[in-house]
This record gives C-alpha cells, structure tokens and sequence, in this order.
C-alpha cells in the first residue's frame, strides 16, 4: 500500500514461477468513501514483508517530488483489478480496483493466469 499526500494505492503482487512475490503495477488513487472504508480492512493485514521478487522503487520521470514510501501488507488479502494493458512484467494504462476476493488464496495468484487471461481475451476478438 501506497500513501502519497491524501491518496492512497494499492501496489499489486502475483506470484512468479520462483515462487516469489513481484511487485506488477499500481492502482489509481482511492476516492474519500473508498479510503475510509479501506481504514477498516487494511490494518490485520499491516506489517508485511517487501516483495520477495521485483519489488516497487527507484526514480521515475513521473514522480518527481513525490514520496516513495510505501506500507507493505502481509501477502494475504486478494483484490481483483481491471486493466487495459500488461507488459513487461506490468500493468500499464487504467488499471482499476474492482473488490476484494476473500475466496481466493493468495498463494494462486499467479503470473500465469494474466497468460490465461489474454488468451481469452484474444479468442473473443
């Protein structure tokens, strides 16, 4: 989790075939209903590990004066995003938080299943 100013992200995961967590993009920013109510699920989960694999961090043409600070979260709470583009290891462009996934383990989410799910998205064009 990112906190800049008043806004506050989320920095996704998904698990590598290593096994180790890489650090895969950013959601936009938290609207004030939304982040009062993320006051609520976030703090069980404080106090996390960084990434074990690519991990956020380093200069950016994009963030000059910002912070780069971050909290990490124990690598257990699952959210599912929406996004437009995935590259290079990243989301890119528009990438939305959608609701949180408590039925789904951690531990399966995986870079494998962006691989699987533009192929679906491939075979509906």
């Amino acid at each position: 989790m990112r906190r800049r100013g008043l806004s506050l992200r989320l920095l996704p995961g998904l698990y590598n075939e290593y096994g180790l967590l890489d650090h895969i993009g950013f959601t936009p920013s938290f609207s004030a209903p939304e982040r009062r109510k993320l006051k609520t699920v976030l703090p069980p989960y404080s106090g996390g590990k960084w990434f074990s694999g690519k991990a956020p961090g380093g200069s950016s043409r994009w963030s000059t004066g910002r912070t780069g600070e971050w909290e990490p979260l124990k690598p257990e709470l699952v959210c599912e995003v929406r996004y437009d583009h995935f590259s290079g290891g990243r989301f890119r462009d528009r990438t939305k938080f959608l609701h949180w996934r408590p039925e789904k383990r951690a531990e399966d989410c995986t870079c494998r299943q962006l691989e699987t799910a533009e192929k679906r998205q491939l075979k509906k064009i």
